[in-house]
């Protein structure tokens, strides 16, 4: 992998890392990574300290399938028990995306299990806060953007 390349995702990470920590707070970080002949032991997530095992993709053409396998057997060999998550971007595409807005040219693929568990939970959610099915998310001053 080129140097361009590898910087390439490590800037992709870093957005990815903003948006989680803006949700999630300042235990979020970009993972440890190395590049020498991939991820050795001590290596983890591309973005780290949340609920999920963020794979971080930006290419020109991405195979999100090899992705999440990846994903996964990083998982399994560390022991990880958090659900895989992979987060992708097509190169030259600007991300133009901010939380809440939608036509992204940003994608998140989850398994269809742990989708279930996050639709159940907000729906249960959206029961307990009476919230409107079309309420639109909450924002802050500053949206939320990849950059």
């Amino acid at each position: 992998m080129g140097k361009l390349s590898k910087n390439k995702g490590k800037k992709w990470a870093q957005a990815v890392a903003r948006v989680f920590r803006a949700f999630l707070g300042d235990r979020i970080h970009r993972g440890n990574q190395s590049h020498r002949g991939g991820r050795g032991a001590g290596e983890g997530a591309d973005v780290d300290g949340g609920p999920f095992w963020v794979e971080c993709k930006h290419e020109k053409s991405c195979n999100l399938w090899k992705a999440m396998r990846q994903a996964d057997a990083e998982t399994a060999a560390k022991g990880d028990p958090r659900p895989s998550l992979v987060v992708a971007k097509q190169d030259k595409k600007p991300p133009g995306w901010r939380v809440g807005l939608p036509g992204a040219p940003v994608v998140a693929m989850l398994h269809a299990e742990v989708f279930a568990d996050l639709l159940a939970d907000y729906m249960y959610l959206r029961g307990r806060l009476d919230i409107e099915a079309d309420a639109p998310i909450p924002s802050r001053e500053d949206p939320v953007t990849f950059k």
